[in-house]
């Protein structure tokens, strides 16, 4: 039966709002600690951790902001169904397009990494 109205959905719903609150605090939680354990460690590689988590942290926030603010709220039909709620679609945007950040500043890091770890075996070879 199609478009019944089924009390599991609502109990199913409720966990799903229950367990994405508990993972929003475990990230909270974790965030703020491993931004306060960092800051005790001192100098990795010449920079400072602290000053790395909170980069990370600030940019991560800043991808997110910047991606809300370009996303679209153009109604979508899909299936045959029309999604129009703009903040659902906002969000949509804004989780798609900061993992494809993420993922592009990822490779772009794994690649400065390779080429400074070539950079150095020259380096040494050559003295």
């Amino acid at each position: 039966m199609i478009g019944g109205d089924f009390i599991i959905v609502d109990i199913i719903l409720w966990l799903i709002y229950i367990t994405g609150a508990i993972a929003l605090a475990v990230v909270a939680w974790s965030l703020l600690r491993t931004l306060r354990n960092h800051s005790r460690r001192g100098i990795i590689n010449g920079i400072r951790s602290s000053l790395i988590a909170w980069s990370v942290a600030g940019l991560l926030a800043l991808s997110l902001a910047i991606t809300w603010l370009t996303g679209s709220e153009k109604p979508m039909l899909i299936n045959g169904l029309v999604y129009d709620n703009g903040t659902w679609l906002r969000i949509a945007d804004m989780l798609v397009n900061t993992i494809a950040i993420m993922l592009v500043a990822a490779i772009i890091a794994v690649a400065f990494g390779f080429t400074r770890y070539y950079r150095r075996k020259r380096k040494e070879a050559a003295k």
